[in-house]
């Protein structure tokens, strides 16, 4: 018999206020992400443009589902055509969605699921991976799909063991390449409701003072899903901001 070793990462989730960012991707200009909780949340693109929308998709047994198609596009974000040749991610090209943790709270990433497809292509493919900072550290690789079925929607859900230090951004990017021995223009990839979730906390290295400056024990709660603090009579979120 061969023993293997085997490790894992456990976070916990006790007592914590749920945080989640969702951007639908459902117009052209993309809207801004719908928050929830005290966090903040961005859509970046580097290399890559939206184009426009189509009703073209099926999910299933439903069809005419519309999405916002994304194309590769040069540094000025027009549209060029895809690079030939290409076999695996170009680190300059994503569709990169961030969330950042408050100042005083770490946030603990439970879920990230978003719908993608692609049009006019059977040969678009991707990676999926998570990094942190402007740096784009600790990358993980959470997702790869190679010759993408042409208009059907894949539903990708994922449960990762991530956490945000407190004031920190994951980057959860989306890297596409086009497999194609040719040059080609005219080929998409396409997103539609991304979501981050997971619960803040408040940071271990972030200690509530009082007036005099000087750390002190609280009492901690959940109202309406937002971790607050309480001391003296007083209610702080992890924000520091009083609350009635």
């Amino acid at each position: 018999m061969i023993a293997v070793p085997v490790s894992a990462t456990a976070i916990s989730l006790d007592g914590g206020a749920a945080v989640s960012a969702t951007w639908a991707i459902n117009a052209r200009p993309i809207p801004a992400a719908v928050v929830e909780g005290p966090i903040s949340a961005a859509l970046t693109m580097s290399n890559m443009m939206a184009a426009d929308t189509k009703p073209d998709f099926t999910d299933g047994d439903e069809t005419g589902i519309t999405m916002v198609r994304l194309h590769n596009s040069d540094a000025s974000g027009a549209k060029v055509a895809w690079p030939g040749g290409e076999i695996d991610e170009n680190a300059t090209r994503y569709i990169d969605f961030a969330v950042t943790a408050p100042a005083s709270a770490e946030v603990r990433i439970t879920g990230i699921s978003m719908d993608i497809a692609a049009h006019s292509t059977s040969t678009m493919c991707y990676h999926i991976n998570t990094g942190f900072g402007d740096g784009f550290t600790d990358v993980q690789t959470i997702a790869e799909k190679v010759n993408m079925t042409n208009l059907a929607i894949s539903h990708l859900a994922f449960t990762p063991t991530l956490t945000i230090s407190a004031g920190e951004t994951l980057h959860v990017r989306i890297l596409p390449w086009h497999n194609l021995a040719d040059s080609k223009s005219g080929k998409y990839i396409c997103l539609k409701n991304v979501v981050i979730s997971g619960q803040a906390f408040e940071s271990t290295a972030t200690a509530v003072q009082d007036s005099q400056h000087q750390p002190y024990m609280a009492d901690k709660s959940i109202r309406n899903g937002q971790l607050l603090i309480t001391r003296d009579g007083k209610t702080y979120n992890v924000l520091g901001t009083m609350v009635k």
